[in-house]
């Protein structure tokens, strides 16, 4: 049975090219992990045990370089050997994406844009991961601009129906950096800002194939197997994201989601542009709602708590495990219905935003409910520098020589 996309083309062919895009970036980001861990331990990035830490012994940071060399590698080799494979065995099956990808030139530019940008926030990222409370928020936030207005440079930017184009340029940016920073302020449970990136690019995957967006496609592919490499260290609890890991997830998804056309001719409405959103509904909602508890208690935005909505779960009983599955669980039954909105009517895509609020009701309730319960007495400022609120927090390595060593600990 053929599965032909939104302009016809044969989809089986275009999975099967993902499927082997996944397993090279999973394979490189697994053998990326071993010499990021072991400059970690050289150079002391380390999470110390402290405070409200769960783990016993000090963890590496830096885990997203490990992504990101898996997506650098993946992404950059892809496009330098395809023409070799051309005329191969390979081509027999690959034929057609292989002639697809050939074409990379034509969106040549955007790829080096976010490259550079994802280039960008990961050094701030490992840099914010060395100096921890001691960097400045100012430059990580500039950063963030910067590499968001390296996009714009390229063409890459939200196409508001009948906007002024500065205003629409101005929206990007405020996506971008507001997503980047939704992923980092998720950091902070083990294995969870990870995991929902990579449900949500699961998603935005499985929706761009049906519109027919092969190329963003196949950076979405990439990614995925960069952090299904990652993600089976971290939840050992061997390796930690980092903000090096947290910034570029959060970057990469903001940008990649605004490269995408959501509607075309086969829409009855202008619902599908909403996708984006809607994918990203839980990180978007855990933010908000962060903040929004933060400025009605007048205390600084950016100032660390454990208001966030894993905290909440573990504070009414459930284990850090389960608070981050469960988290997974509501990300996708958020995100997926996203998938109801594209090349479908008007009631579907109006049922399919219902279905959406009603599950943000639903963790809106259980939020509130631990409220009145009279257990959030837990605002208590953490160190930590303004947009940052990750589990990892860095202590200097003449510290960590004073500490002994113990085995690490797979406790989340």
């Amino acid at each position: 049975m053929e599965w032909r996309d939104a302009y016809g083309e044969d989809v089986n062919e275009r999975v099967l090219t993902s499927v082997a895009v996944i397993f090279c970036a999973y394979l490189a980001s697994t053998l990326l992990v071993f010499p990021v861990r072991a400059l970690a331990r050289k150079f002391g990035i380390l999470d110390v045990p402290g405070g409200r830490k769960s783990h016993h012994a000090p963890v590496p940071l830096l885990g997203g370089l490990a992504i990101f060399g898996a997506l650098v590698a993946v992404v950059g080799g892809s496009l330098y050997f395809v023409s070799n494979l051309q005329g191969s065995w390979l081509s027999r099956h690959l034929g057609a994406s292989l002639k697809d990808i050939s074409k990379y030139v034509l969106i040549q530019p955007k790829l080096w844009a976010l490259l550079i940008g994802a280039s960008f926030v990961t050094l701030v990222g490992i840099a914010d991961d060395i100096k921890g409370v001691n960097f400045s928020p100012l430059l990580k936030f500039g950063a963030q601009i910067a590499a968001a207005l390296v996009l714009l440079r390229a063409g890459v930017f939200m196409d508001l129906l009948n906007c002024n184009i500065y205003l629409s340029m101005l929206v990007s940016i405020v996506w971008i950096v507001g997503i980047t920073n939704s992923f980092n302020l998720l950091d902070n449970m083990n294995g969870l800002s990870s995991g929902i990136a990579l449900i949500c690019s699961l998603v935005f995957l499985t929706l761009v194939m049906v519109k027919g967006e092969f190329f963003i496609a196949l950076l979405l592919s990439a990614m995925i197997g960069s952090i299904l490499g990652f993600l089976q260290f971290n939840m050992r609890g061997s390796l930690f994201l980092g903000d090096t890991g947290s910034l570029l997830l959060g970057y990469l998804l903001g940008a990649i989601s605004i490269m995408a056309r959501y509607v075309d001719s086969t829409d009855d409405s202008m619902f599908p542009v909403l996708a984006p959103l809607v994918i990203l509904g839980l990180p978007l909602f855990d933010t908000f709602s962060v903040i929004l508890i933060r400025l009605r208690e007048k205390r600084p935005v950016f100032q660390g708590d454990q208001m966030h909505l894993s905290h909440r779960l573990v504070r009414i009983g459930m284990t850090r495990n389960q608070a981050v599955f469960f988290n997974y669980l509501m990300a996708f039954a958020i995100a997926s219905t996203a998938l109801f909105m594209i090349n479908s009517r008007l009631l579907h895509s109006l049922l399919a935003l219902v279905l959406v609020l009603a599950l943000v009701a639903m963790v809106s309730i259980l939020m509130s409910t631990q409220g009145r319960n009279g257990n959030d007495n837990v605002n208590a400022p953490q160190l930590a520098s303004p947009i940052r609120t990750g589990a990892a927090k860095h202590v200097p390595a003449a510290q960590l020589r004073a500490q002994p060593r113990s085995p690490v600990s797979n406790h989340v």
